[in-house]
């Protein structure tokens, strides 16, 4: 104790007299974990570097990866003695931005052309049982695993369920699903299937907003059956005819370039797309499923702190199907995250790169606080982008996730394996700050928030999403929006943000969505438009406010509600709707209680059209949107998608304030 005392007596000293030192270790794929750790003579692992700096602790402490890949077979683990401290956190960082990898992946090589045009190689690994992937990137891009059809979907005719073991409530613990079908091109492709692969084919669906994968278990191509196992299928959410599905991961669907397979008996196949050359091609499949795991002392309130992780690149982590398959499940919720944090304070991720994940890419999961992802870039996830809190409420304040931040990052090209995983998800967990984000190219909905259904307590509060660029998702799944909110949230901001292009399979591809009791959230000055069912949507909820909003052309609907209750559904004033089709308000108005006033309705062209199924006057007669006016208002160039105001425009009557859309998204 006397010589820690002495220690830190001595590092105010120098401190004073401007002389702290700096305890740097160095790091090189060729080094050596026997070395000293300098710049000429480093280390090879972030491991072994963790160790080496906790020793010392009493001045400022920095590991530097030089230029390089490094290549891990297992996470990279990180404990609380390992900590920095408030003063002088841990930097961990490339000593170039973006030339130091940390990859869980690794290079196949000794690939050979068939007289097909294949390119194949033996690995005995997989050969063995050692080594299973099922995510194959090739010069950095990610292959198709061999599907059929290769674009597009097939449908089943019908589906049966057995229950062979009764569970807890509506759920069977364990069911056989026979599904049958009666197309064509689904019987010829089942009869290509030989009988020693079946159950290596996996079945994945696409119904609402799941998506669910499982191995064929059976299949009888005379009838058009197969057969799958696992849970009950959710009485909310069961396959049905309107599924789609594909099938993967059989010999006879390797006919497209860009597509891959792995025999059970070790033997790599890859059909070359046009241009890829054999000898110089760099073919990666994931050993690894985590990048880093930063695991605190959760129960004893011991976490892991004072970090500054910057400038790194990680890549290549596998998701492997297990037996049972994957159940759906809302937003991919029982998945895990390539870099996983529990029992975390004051970490940060500032410039680093996540790509080529099989599941989500970050999660700060148990007892995280004040921790960030900043400037960072997030791409070619399996699953989703980044969580934050659990979906269980926290059983104890040591185990609440709260107060971390997501900011100036591009999401973008998640959902690859699991369309139904979220952008940023954020579950139980309160007073988060997702920011100035680029969200993009995905198949569900870009930030998710609450996690509760109905209005029992939520910890979920006062969380901010603002200023962020929500774009282009997909129309393979439905009922999604660009932000989706339920529970009770409190406290809750949803502003500025540039929300568009919002597609769904059948209904629900809407911009701003309070599902499930949301309650006590504002949502304004918000910019939406290209979407498919609506710009805004209540399912149902309390005392929301929409405020200060320009929503525009929508397809099918304007703005929607659904469930009508006692109390005030929504606030919703001071808004510009402008559309060219579809219905201005969809659902049971009549009966709903909102409070509609001082807002802008205009169809393009100054076409007709009525409102909740009567005109306007009578609308208005009912007491529904005083001081509302049917106007031009007079954007620069709406077709264009410029939604700047003319100063002349008559919304500033209303009381319509103009803001600033083009400040949403990455900050230049």
């Amino acid at each position: 104790m006397k010589s820690i005392i002495k220690a830190v007596i001595l590092l105010v000293i120098c401190a004073a007299a401007g002389c702290v030192s700096v305890n740097r270790i160095y790091l090189s794929p060729s080094g050596s974990d026997n070395n000293p750790g300098t710049k000429a003579a480093p280390l090879a692992t972030v491991q072994k570097a963790l160790e080496v700096s906790a020793v010392d602790k009493v001045r400022p402490r920095e590991i530097i990866l030089l230029d390089g890949t490094y290549n891990i077979t297992k996470p990279i683990e990180i404990d609380p003695a390992h900590s920095g401290l408030p003063e002088y956190p841990l930097n961990i960082r490339a000593a170039n931005k973006g030339r130091a990898i940390i990859s869980g992946g690794k290079q196949i090589s000794g690939f050979k052309m068939t007289n097909t045009g294949c390119w194949v190689a033996h690995i005995p690994e997989a050969a063995s049982g050692k080594w299973r992937f099922e995510q194959l990137f090739v010069d950095g891009r990610r292959a198709t695993r061999a599907r059929e059809p290769d674009k597009g979907f097939f449908q089943f005719s019908a589906v049966d369920e057995k229950v062979m073991k009764d569970g807890k409530g509506r759920l069977a613990e364990y069911a056989i699903q026979t599904l049958t079908v009666k197309d064509q091109p689904v019987l010829d492709i089942l009869k290509q299937i030989g009988s020693k692969e079946v159950k290596d084919v996996q079945f994945n669906a696409y119904h609402k907003w799941d998506n669910t994968i499982r191995y064929l278990t059976g299949m009888d191509v005379t009838n058009g059956t197969f057969t799958i196992d696992g849970g009950g299928m959710k009485p909310w959410n069961p396959l049905t005819p309107e599924t789609r599905f594909v099938l993967e991961n059989f010999r006879a669907a390797l006919d497209s370039p860009g597509e891959w397979f792995l025999s059970g008996e070790g033997c790599l196949y890859y059909k070359p797309l046009p241009g890829e050359v054999l000898d110089n091609a760099e073919v990666i499949a994931a050993v690894c499923d985590k990048l880093m795991v930063i695991s605190g002392d959760v129960t004893n309130n011991r976490p892991v702190a004072d970090m500054n992780i910057r400038d790194i690149i990680f890549k290549y982590a596998e998701s492997v199907t297990y037996p049972e398959g994957f159940g759906p499940i809302q937003a991919a919720a029982s998945l895990d995250a390539a870099v996983m944090l529990d029992g975390a304070r004051n970490i940060t991720f500032t410039g680093c790169d996540v790509s080529h994940i099989g599941k989500y890419a970050v999660w700060f999961r148990k007892g995280v606080r004040n921790c960030s992802v900043v400037s960072s870039s997030i791409t070619d996830c399996g699953a989703g982008g980044i969580r934050i809190g659990e979906a269980t409420i926290p059983a104890s304040d040591n185990e609440a996730t709260s107060s971390n931040k997501v900011h100036n990052t591009l999401i973008n090209g998640v959902g690859r394996i699991y369309a139904c995983a979220v952008g940023v998800l954020i579950c139980h967990s309160g007073d988060n700050t997702v920011t100035h984000n680029d969200i993009g190219d995905l198949h569900y909905s870009g930030i998710s928030a609450g996690w509760r259904w109905g209005y029992d307590v939520s910890p979920a509060k006062r969380n901010k999403i603002n200023y962020n660029h929500i774009h282009h998702i997909s129309g393979v799944l439905s009922d999604q929006g660009g932000v989706y909110t339920l529970g009770p949230s409190e406290g809750t901001e949803v502003s500025h943000n540039n929300i568009h292009d919002i597609d769904s399979y059948s209904y629900g591809g809407w911009g701003l969505y309070t599902d499930e009791g949301s309650t006590g959230i504002k949502m304004e000055k918000n910019l939406v438009y290209n979407t498919k069912t609506g710009a805004f949507h209540q399912h149902y909820g309390k005392n929301n406010l929409i405020s200060n909003n320009i929503f525009a052309f929508s397809k099918l609907y304007q703005i929607q509600t659904t469930r009508v209750e006692d109390h005030l559904s929504f606030t919703f004033e001071n808004n510009i709707i402008c559309f060219t089709e579809g219905v201005l308000l969809q659902g049971p108005w009549a009966k709903f209680r909102t409070e509609m006033k001082n807002n802008c309705y205009w169809k393009i062209g100054g076409g007709e059209f009525n409102v909740a199924g009567m005109s306007f006057e009578k609308w208005q007669a009912l007491g529904r949107d005083k001081g509302t006016v049917i106007a031009d208002p007079m954007f620069i160039d709406a077709e264009k998608y410029d939604f700047r105001l003319k100063y002349s425009s008559p919304v500033f009557k209303t009381g319509f304030k103009r803001f600033d859309y083009s400040e949403a998204g990455l900050l230049k």
